[in-house]
């Protein structure tokens, strides 16, 4: 940061301490349709200085929102956070004790458009209620702050938490940004907080007793085996995830309330492990398999080991897949076969790629039994070598490391592909929708899934103008230049299988992808029309 702009910086936070105080004094508000706010008028808790608009969408960038978040701004001033939220497909509410701007919020809404997802209410943050949101969009001043961390630390294990410049005392951000002076003026850092999975206390599992201490995401700790005690490293809570290392193993999990699941690795073997917060681990029973085979949870494979997705995360991944009896389901790695078994069940045909041959004759006995033998087919194999490109929907349960040496593959399926898996997901390439199932799943409740989208990076003639796109997974970025040589730059891009949205000046287009050609609609105000273009390389 450079001195002048330091000193704009403390000069501006004496000017808020000083209205805060009561020094100023407070600005008379009009009529409702002619009131403007100011800079600086003071408010119940604090004074109104806007988030600028290149910041308020860094913020969201941050935050990854997406059409499935809540997004909560409290204090939230003239409504910029939750309306710009709301026009990338979000749900929000902005909390804000003025009722003179809560009813400039609800007519900004109303003007862009979004008052059926953006909600403005006039009351007390500190009073508010804002557990149901997954994001919060906030610019407070660090005394708001402190007096919030409390309800903050109790939000869901993993809700984001993104801010403009100011913090709480102590707590490190999980991300941040500062753009340089030449960019942006005042108020130009962005932080991003996840709301981490409380750890704190002693856990037991098979190699002992993990006593752990917490200070926000931050983990230290030791494991204490047979009288020794070995202190782990590198802890960290990154929402319901938790990573530390331990005696040169690389230990990965999942919190669930009172029982931790995960994957220990060490010199390149994976197996599993389980955890019970202070209560010594139950023994799972044995499973009720025909034959004498039965799988053991945790036995190694040749590029995973067996850990069983839960009966009610099967149907939760089969759902947010929206599988149906014209689909053909493949899960690689298949394991006893349950999750090709429920789509067999559903009427889809499926097909289980699964290396140990005892597992693929444990799930060929298992389809039978459940009379799906006819639409369920298992083959031993190996998951990195198999071909699945006829696939309309996968449904896996793999590592990281997995998931990443498959993804050319993902991407070259068919646009529109869905691939739903259970926990763990594929890198940078973020989720298009997420749910939780319900009921006993222990630490693998989460559903994932993603489209798979056509493949748009390059330059696309239209009859007046030229459209240059550049593709991140399913977010596109670019420029439209139109036939009078002016260029407008592209914003909320997206792709949803060959589904093509996006807006550039004053008009939203929407599109399909076939081939070389994208054809679709366009509205601009009250004007619509269509709009058709080819790639050019």
């Amino acid at each position: 940061m450079n001195s002048s702009r330091a000193v704009t910086r403390s000069l501006f936070v004496v000017l808020l301490a000083a209205i805060f105080a009561g020094i100023a004094q407070a600005q008379t508000a009009g009529q409702v349709g002619q009131f403007e706010p100011k800079v600086g008028q003071p408010g119940k808790d604090v004074v109104w200085v806007p988030t600028p608009q290149m910041i308020v969408d860094m913020m969201l960038d941050m935050a990854r929102v997406t059409p499935q978040d809540f997004v909560v701004d409290l204090g939230s001033g003239d409504g910029r956070n939750i309306i710009t939220a709301a026009k990338r497909g979000a749900r929000g509410r902005g909390v804000e004790y003025n009722p003179d701007m809560v009813a400039l919020s609800r007519r900004d809404a109303a003007k862009e458009g979004v008052s059926d997802r953006a909600t403005f209410v006039e009351g007390d943050m500190f009073a508010a209620d804002f557990s149901d949101a997954t994001v919060l969009a906030l610019f407070l001043l660090p005394d708001n702050l402190n007096k919030l961390r409390d309800k903050f630390l109790a939000l869901k294990p993993g809700t984001r938490i993104v801010a403009n410049t100011f913090w709480i005392d102590g707590w490190s951000p999980d991300e941040q940004v500062e753009l340089p002076d030449t960019e942006c003026a005042d108020w130009c850092k962005v932080m991003l907080f996840v709301v981490p999975a409380h750890v704190e206390g002693t856990w037991r599992f098979s190699q002992g007793e993990l006593t752990l201490k917490q200070e926000f995401q931050a983990v230290s700790g030791t494991l204490t085996e047979a009288g020794r005690t070995t202190p782990i490293s590198k802890g960290k809570m990154t929402g319901d995830q938790i990573t530390f290392s331990l005696a040169g193993s690389e230990y990965r999990g999942r919190v669930d309330g009172d029982r931790i699941q995960g994957t220990i690795t060490a010199a390149g073997q994976v197996s599993a492990w389980t955890a019970t917060r202070g209560v010594p681990q139950a023994q799972a029973p044995a499973p009720e398999e025909p034959g004498a085979f039965r799988p053991e949870v945790g036995q190694p494979g040749k590029d995973v080991v067996w850990v069983p997705t839960p009966a009610v995360t099967v149907e939760k991944m089969l759902d947010l897949a929206r599988v149906t009896p014209q689909d053909y389901v493949v899960d690689l790695g298949s394991g006893d076969g349950r999750n090709v078994i429920a789509a067999a069940k559903r009427g889809a045909t499926a097909l289980g790629v699964e290396y140990n041959p005892a597992m693929v004759a444990l799930s060929r006995s298992a389809a039978a039994k459940e009379g799906v033998s006819g639409k369920a087919t298992f083959v031993e194999g190996d998951m990195f070598a198999a071909d699945f490109s006829k696939a309309t929907v996968l449904a896996l349960f793999l590592l990281p490391d997995n998931m990443r040496t498959l993804e050319p593959k993902f991407l070259a399926l068919k646009p529109g592909t869905r691939i739903v898996a259970n926990t763990f997901g594929i890198d940078e390439w973020e989720p298009d929708a997420r749910e939780n199932a319900s009921g006993d799943c222990g630490a693998w409740c989460a559903a994932l899934l993603w489209i798979v989208p056509a493949r748009v990076t390059g330059t696309w003639r239209l009859s007046n103008g030229t459209l240059t796109i550049q593709q991140d997974y399913q977010k596109l970025y670019g420029t439209l230049r139109t036939g009078t040589g002016k260029v407008e730059t592209i914003r909320n891009g997206r792709m949803n299988g060959e589904q093509m949205t996006f807006s550039a000046g004053t008009a939203e287009y929407s599109g399909r992808v076939n081939g070389r050609r994208l054809e679709g609609t366009f509205k601009s105000g009250n004007r619509t029309g269509s709009w058709a273009a080819t790639r050019a390389n």
